[in-house]
């Protein structure tokens, strides 16, 4: 898949509380300031490799309207970059990591900058890619095959860790922060960090583990993707936290994956066929091939790039993307009923993310 192709990718520091969205935009024409609530949603535009066209959209859900270029015309139009990989909320801000243009930057939630991070081992751009808070810390993967810890009071990287290669999404479970090392199609592993230690252990999986979640128990799943050239189908593996053992799910089932309560809600799409979606029961144990949703007459999935659940309501986000065209966002209630679409107003949407947030 075309995201698996994408790369490109300590600290000046300014201090500001949070400001209003009117006196941040007092000299800004021609563009409406959003309403900021405490429902509303962000959606991150990745872009077009190489173009600098990373984005941010805000979607208010009560008005259901959408304001693109938030972060462009927040911060006096200064683009966000090349390649807006991933965002995390938390507390009263944002972390939103930029590859290609190596960047991390830290806003308020009106996605003012507070703080912009440029990470490098030496002279060599580290890339960053996914985020995961946790105890007033962010951590942060990044291509060159480190995972940074940043202060969220600071806001400075004060500790990283040498994993796998090519790392990219993580989750957290009983204070262990697991790693999915992806190798880029070529590492096979799962690094477990103790966060009071800093210490590393790592567990095998299948090849080309990018994507990991977890439950309110503990379980952790990871799915493991194809890269260009590899033969092997996608797996979806669960962890159990205790033995550390590994099971198979399932192959060819799972690209995107979200946990509700006590499901675990997949989406496999393969840009060539229908998108395939189910869920596995948690409680039992099972893979249901049944879908989740209701999908109304016209609304289709193919194109799937990304599932997000509300936290505070259940809805599900679904965003779609050809990496030609402007990406779609599809919203559905927590039952699974379809609700409405709206365009991300950028390339490649990464996926929703919400202001009640603070995991």
């Amino acid at each position: 898949m075309r995201k698996l192709l994408l790369q490109g990718a300590l600290f000046s520091l300014l201090a500001l509380g949070f400001t209003s969205c009117e006196s941040d935009n007092e000299k800004i024409t021609g563009w409406e300031a959003p309403e900021i609530t405490k429902t509303g949603v962000y959606i991150l535009n990745n872009g077009d490799w190489g173009k600098n066209d990373a984005s941010l959209s805000y979607y208010n859900v009560d008005k259901q309207k959408l304001t693109s270029e938030v972060f462009y015309h927040m911060n006096g139009e200064q683009k966000l970059g090349d390649l807006g990989q991933d965002m995390t909320i938390y507390g009263s801000k944002m972390y939103i990591t930029v590859t290609g243009s190596n960047k991390i930057f830290i806003t308020n939630r009106s996605a003012k900058i507070l703080q912009t991070i440029d990470p490098k081992n030496g002279d060599q751009p580290m890339e960053p890619r996914y985020t995961k808070a946790y105890g007033k810390k962010v951590y942060v993967t990044t291509q060159s095959g480190y995972v940074l810890q940043i202060d969220t009071t600071s806001m400075a990287v004060d500790k990283q860790i040498k994993v796998g290669s090519y790392p990219e999404q993580m989750t957290i479970v009983n204070g262990n922060l697991y790693v999915a090392n992806s190798g880029q199609g070529t590492d096979n592993t799962v690094s477990v960090i103790n966060l009071s230690t800093f210490a590393e252990t790592k567990i095998t999986v299948a090849t080309n583990p990018d994507k990991i979640t977890s439950d309110k128990y503990g379980n952790i799943y990871v799915i493991s993707t194809s890269y260009l050239g590899m033969t092997a189908i996608p797996k979806l593996q669960k962890i159990n936290p205790e033995t550390k053992t590994v099971t198979e799910i399932g192959t060819d089932i799972a690209t995107h994956m979200a946990v509700g309560e006590d499901k675990l809600y997949i989406i496999y799409s393969d840009y060539v066929n229908p998108a395939k979606l189910y869920y596995y029961d948690i409680q039992k144990g099972e893979l249901v091939k049944q879908s989740f949703l209701t999908l109304s007459t016209g609304v289709t999935l193919d194109q799937a790039n990304s599932i997000s659940i509300n936290p505070n309501n259940g809805d599900f986000y679904i965003t779609t993307s050809d990496y030609v065209t402007k990406g779609s966002v599809y919203k559905f209630s927590s039952s699974g009923v379809y609700q409405t679409k709206f365009s991300s107003e950028g390339l490649n949407p990464m996926g929703a993310f919400f202001l009640t947030e603070t995991k």
